[in-house]
């Protein structure tokens, strides 16, 4: 794991990919995968996750061994005279010993660069040095080498019918070779798993001080993969208590869900000093950890800046006079305008209801006298998938659910994002924003296996989440069987 302390400048990405392929080993192939990434939180997961569902599970193994080394293995061969081809693309007799390529592929400035170095390898007992291909490819540089013992196997037209193979595989990302080549395949088929689309999310329940930051026992969560992850935000400003609780959704109802569900509902008691309730729902499937980066964006630049205390008396003072007895008429608006106007009866006060668009645009109103609840409240609720946001109040002022104290509502609800939905629905950046944590993202730490054959995708189940300045995966694979140790850290 990379040290939060380190002060290097690390990339957003940095990749590694490397394979094996062994032509007279029970362990015909291994591949490894590290990936070190700073652009957002779970980003080694999602990466790790993405080529594991995308590529692992849908190469052919076994026939990717076979193509192989029908060009590069003969296991009839015996040591001792092979032909191979020299550097300078002369053929040249390898006594005890195999034709070896070795090719690298750069990328530095724009500038692609491609060199190649074909000898002959003296045999001996060392494994390293029996038939074999290794790949390593990072951002900029792809390094190719094998050995083979067939006759005139790594001249120019062999290694470009390698790379070709490799490249259509998917078990790395090869150059494309310049030079046109017929390849030989072998002909098998494969049964390819479609995993479902998952994603890592957090699994806990917390609840904190309006002091603290969002993530403050984070630690304690675990992860699990999910289809979705659900987070549910409750805010009691008077207590200044908080309660969040981070939920995978892991059952496919089968129903078409959107990427981004929000939901929110804030509840104002105009008779109570400084009472504001705010509770919130947010689900996606963007990402991992995604329902975690929008709570903590959220959090910390809505909730904890709230002038709450303000926000109240700002809205009490329009629609609530506690000196106004429950035997008291007062003169309310009713209808959808501001046509009519009627004497409440005893124990009522006036009441308007009125629905928004996502645009903020005004399109449904109604407005009556009503009972007097046991609460006198304000709530407003907002739907992402209805596109909506309902505001209702019941005030007991003089032609308090008129127009013109409705507009200076919304203005009073817009200064403090609570509306229009709009404003609330899609975060500008998935990092949080508090000082101290902006230079550092989430990461998993667990080591979890998996068989390639039967798992749609990546465990993670026992993971810890921890805070670092990157987030490091590595993914491990021996063996065409094929046991598949995921190392995320």
């Amino acid at each position: 794991m990379q040290a939060a302390n380190d002060t290097s400048i690390i990339p957003e990405s940095q990749n590694k990919l490397s394979a094996w392929i062994y032509f007279n080993s029970s362990s015909k192939i291994k591949r490894l995968i590290d990936y070190n990434c700073t652009m957002m939180d779970g980003c080694e997961y999602d990466y790790i996750q993405e080529i594991y569902a995308t590529t692992l599970q849908i190469i052919n193994y076994e026939q990717l061994w076979n193509n192989l080394s029908i060009i590069l293995y003969d296991d009839q061969h015996s040591t001792g005279l092979l032909v191979c081809e020299n550097d300078d693309d002369q053929p040249e007799e390898c006594q005890n010993g195999y034709c070896h390529v070795l090719t690298r592929f750069s990328s530095y400035a724009n500038v692609d660069q491609l060199e190649i170095s074909k000898t002959c390898e003296i045999y001996s007992n060392d494994s390293e040095q029996q038939p074999q291909l290794s790949i390593s490819t990072t951002n900029s540089l792809s390094v190719m080498k094998y050995t083979c013992n067939k006759h005139m196997c790594n001249r120019q037209i062999t290694v470009n019918q390698i790379r070709d193979i490799l490249s259509s595989s998917l078990i790395v990302s090869m150059p494309e070779s310049n030079t046109s080549t017929t390849t030989i395949y072998a002909t098998t088929t494969t049964t390819v798993i479609t995993p479902l689309s998952t994603i890592a999310c957090l699994s806990c329940f917390q609840t904190l001080n309006l002091t603290e930051p969002s993530s403050a026992y984070i630690t304690y969560c675990q992860f699990e993969l999910a289809i979705k992850c659900k987070s549910s935000l409750s805010v009691d400003f008077s207590t200044q208590e908080v309660s969040i609780h981070f939920e995978p959704i892991i059952i496919d109802d089968g129903l078409q869900f959107p990427q981004i569900e929000i939901i929110m509902r804030t509840q104002i008691y105009l008779d109570q000093l400084n009472r504001i309730e705010h509770h919130m729902t947010y689900q996606c499937s963007t990402s991992s950890l995604c329902s975690f980066k929008y709570i903590d964006m959220y959090y910390h630049e809505h909730i904890r800046i709230l002038n709450f205390q303000g926000l109240w008396y700002n809205l009490a003072s329009l629609l609530y006079d506690t000196n106004v007895q429950n035997t008291t008429s007062i003169i309310c608006f009713t209808g959808t305008a501001d046509e009519s106007v009627m004497h409440c009866g005893r124990n009522e006060y006036c009441h308007l209801s009125v629905t928004f668009s996502n645009k903020s645009e005004q399109i449904k109103t109604n407005k009556m006298c009503k009972p007097i609840d046991i609460f006198k409240t304000l709530i407003l609720t907002t739907d992402s998938i209805a596109a909506e946001t309902t505001l209702e109040y019941i005030c007991n002022k003089e032609e308090c659910n008129g127009q013109s104290i409705l507009n200076l509502i919304r203005d009073i609800l817009e200064s403090v994002l609570l509306l229009p939905i709009s404003q609330t629905t899609t975060p500008t950046t998935a990092s949080t924003t508090t000082t101290a944590l902006q230079s550092t993202v989430l990461c998993l730490s667990c080591v979890s296996s998996v068989n390639l054959n039967k798992s749609p995708s990546i465990n993670t189940t026992n993971c810890l989440v921890e805070r670092e300045q990157s987030c490091e995966g590595s993914l491990f694979i021996l063996k065409r069987t094929i046991s598949l140790p995921i190392l995320i850290h």
